[in-house]
C-alpha cells in the first residue's frame, strides 16, 4: 500500500508541488497550477490570491498572509486619510464653509 499524490510540474519540467491524497480543495489545486506556470501571466484574481495567500509546506495548504493583507489595508487607509487632510481645505474654501 502506498500514498496517492498528484505531482504538479512547471513548463520547464520541474516539480513545483505535491498534492497528497486523492481529494483536493479546488483552491489549492488551482493555486498549484498557477504557481507551476510562473512564467505566464494569469488572470488578475490569481495574482491577487497569490499575494494574499502563502503556501505552508508543513501544513501542506495555503494560508492567509495576515501581515501582508493588514499592511496593505493600513497603507490604503493612511493614503485616504492624508488625501482627506490635503483636499479638505480646498473643499472648505470652494464652498465657503466656516467652522
Amino acid at each position: 500500500m502506498h500514498a496517492a499524490a498528484l505531482i504538479v510540474l512547471s513548463p520547464e519540467r520541474k516539480i513545483t508541488r505535491y498534492l497528497n491524497g486523492i481529494y483536493f480543495q479546488p483552491f489549492e489545486f488551482k493555486m498549484a497550477l498557477v504557481e507551476a506556470s510562473k512564467g505566464k501571466s494569469g488572470p488578475t484574481i490569481n495574482r491577487f490570491l497569490q499575494f494574499c495567500y502563502a503556501y505552508d509546506p508543513q501544513g501542506k495548504q495555503y494560508v492567509l498572509n495576515v501581515t501582508r493583507v493588514s499592511g496593505i489595508m493600513i497603507a490604503f487607509l493612511a493614503v485616504v486619510f492624508f488625501l482627506w487632510l490635503a483636499l479638505r481645505p480646498l473643499f472648505m474654501r470652494k464652498h465657503k464653509v466656516n467652522i
